[in-house]
């Protein structure tokens, strides 16, 4: 998907909130306008900025690496999410990202089903196959690599955020650093 950033006028920081029917932002492109530079944007997690080794307060023209630092729920909302840009100048790029769909419930029978995890889908119908003609322990078996193949799923989910980012100390001149222990 590709994202406009919004500006909040009253914090001033730039944002991107996720359209529903998207959980969350696993990655993103920022590319600025007119030519093919930009970054790969790591997602920082919300307690971030207040953690030890976290961003702290930052200048509001700050314009080092860019990190989304995701916020929660759109305030009013339950079904979109809130990330903050920080780094270089928002209103100069594009955000292209890769995203994570969200749940959607099946309701009539003619829903599409769009499978997130083939394997799971696969192992899950064999195991059903062989519930009904009676093979349990063979059913047990496809049963445990569909939850696997979902639980993997799961944890490459929530590893998707950075608990920290690496600083790039040419950008923030170390050698104007002092009493540093």
């Amino acid at each position: 998907m590709s994202f406009t950033p919004g500006f909040d006028s009253i914090n001033n920081f730039y944002y991107i909130d996720t359209p529903v029917g998207v959980e969350s932002i696993l990655k993103v492109i920022a590319l600025d306008q007119g030519n093919l530079n930009g970054e790969i944007a790591d997602i920082l997690s919300d307690w971030y900025p207040f953690s030890e080794n976290g961003l702290g307060w930052i200048a509001y023209n700050y314009s080092g690496d860019t990190e989304l630092i995701r916020m929660g729920n759109v305030p009013g909302t339950a079904d979109s999410q809130r990330y903050r840009i920080v780094g270089k100048y928002p209103e100069d790029r594009t955000f292209y990202a890769i995203v994570r769909r969200g749940y959607v419930p099946l309701i009539n029978d003619g829903d599409l089903l769009i499978p997130s995890n083939r394997n799971a889908y696969r192992y899950g119908a064999q195991a059903w196959q062989y519930e009904n003609t009676y093979e349990l322990e063979r059913a047990q078996v496809y049963w445990n690599l569909a939850y696997q193949c979902l639980n993997e799923a799961t944890q490459a989910f929530e590893e998707g955020e950075q608990a920290e980012i690496d600083i790039q100390f040419k950008a923030f001149s170390p050698h104007a650093i002092q009493n540093l222990i």
